[in-house]
């Protein structure tokens, strides 16, 4: 899912002060930072509109992804949090949103694996990537005949 529609979510559940806004978006910020840029940077936009395939992410981003979208790492968070200020803060719970949202909406390579590291399961949604990316990948093709 996109950053802005994790920020209206975020605002919407959970609250709108800063914290919370960038712990609703904070869990992508790697992924938007690093592998857009660099599949543009690498000519790999236009390979990925004309095939449907994305490149392989660098191995560190990868695991950057996995721990900002686990539900484990984010329970550790809470549990620290109440022992040393009574307290679980709003902007753990926009974190728990954020991977809670990903759920559903994000399909093979970046489904949430949301047990890391204690396991590697991951579960599968229908990204909206997965379907769009084929849909003008169709229209492409069409237009150019």
């Amino acid at each position: 899912m996109d950053p802005l529609t994790h920020a209206l979510i975020t605002c919407v559940l959970i609250g709108r002060d800063k914290a919370s806004l960038v712990a609703g978006v904070g869990p992508d910020l790697p992924f938007w930072a690093v592998y857009y840029p660099r599949v543009r940077r690498s000519g790999g936009v236009r390979h990925v509109l004309l095939t449907g395939e994305w490149p392989q992410p660098p191995p560190g981003l990868k695991l950057a992804y996995d721990a900002t979208h686990s539900l484990a790492l984010v329970g550790v968070a809470a549990i620290l949090a109440r022992l040393l200020t009574g307290r679980v803060p709003r902007s753990l719970l926009a974190w728990a949103l954020h991977i809670l949202v990903d759920v559903p909406t994000h399909g093979r390579a970046w489904s949430p694996r949301i047990f890391w590291p204690l396991s590697d399961y991951a579960f599968r949604g229908l990204s909206w990537v997965e379907v769009a990316t084929p849909t003008l990948v169709r229209l492409l093709r069409c237009r150019g005949r």
